[in-house]
């Protein structure tokens, strides 16, 4: 009896460790892919950023006119002939992204009036920016459309994609210092102060236009699906 007791105990014992580490992969595993699709979000953002100052340096260091959203922002760089494809602004699983990758940015005849339209961008930015200004070169530029809400004192939809995807927080600045960052509320307040700072000078923070029929909930699976 004794042997079967303690065989029994061996077993329960082995089990519960094998169980425990099934948690460790299982959660490290986890933390590896949020952090990955962070990264790729990083990479997409990247690109568009390098638009953006391509635009900036025909422009005299100024980004395209502002609209009410983000979105009429991109627009324009189909219109100067620097972008001719929409992948790079969707995000699928985002809540500013509706469907699948969108693939019609219409034609110069046509104004490229569908490009980049509602529920097929991402990413918010800041306008009333010099390029070319060296008080404005650590400002960001560039973000997660989550973070620009939580830097308008919106923090929910950031908790929510949190809660689902982990602390990331895509954010590239006017030189193109960017990161995805794993930051702290208060961290991420260090980050835009010098923005909130610069507001009274003519900066506005605009978001994406979100879907016709509202914004989405956070998807399970958020993927930069345009690089």
């Amino acid at each position: 009896m004794k042997f079967l007791r303690k065989s029994h105990l061996k077993v329960g014992f082995w089990a519960i460790a094998a169980l425990f580490g099934l948690l460790v992969v299982s959660t490290a595993w986890r933390n590896f892919g949020q952090k990955t699709r962070a990264r790729s979000r990083l990479r997409v953002a990247y690109n568009i950023h390098q638009a953006l100052t391509h635009y900036g340096s025909t422009h005299e260091g100024l980004l395209p006119p502002a609209g009410e959203w983000s979105n009429d922002v991109f627009r324009e760089l189909f219109r100067t002939g620097i972008m001719d494809g929409e992948g790079l602004f969707f995000v699928k699983g985002s809540p500013w992204c509706e469907g699948e990758l969108p693939e019609n940015p219409g034609s110069e005849a046509s104004g490229y009036a569908e490009a980049v339209s509602a529920g097929e961008n991402h990413w918010a930015c800041l306008t009333g920016v010099n390029l070319s200004a060296p008080e404005m070169q650590n400002l960001p530029l560039l973000m997660d459309a989550y973070t620009a809400e939580f830097a308008l004192g919106n923090e929910s939809r950031r908790n929510e994609w949190f809660g689902k995807h982990g602390r990331y927080d895509v954010v590239i600045t006017v030189k193109g210092a960017g990161r995805a960052y794993e930051l702290t509320d208060k961290d991420l307040k260090a980050v835009f102060a010098p923005m909130v700072d610069l507001f009274p000078s003519g900066l506005k923070l605009l978001l994406p236009q979100p879907p016709k029929g509202g914004l989405l909930p956070v998807g399970d699976w958020i993927e930069a699906v345009g690089y």
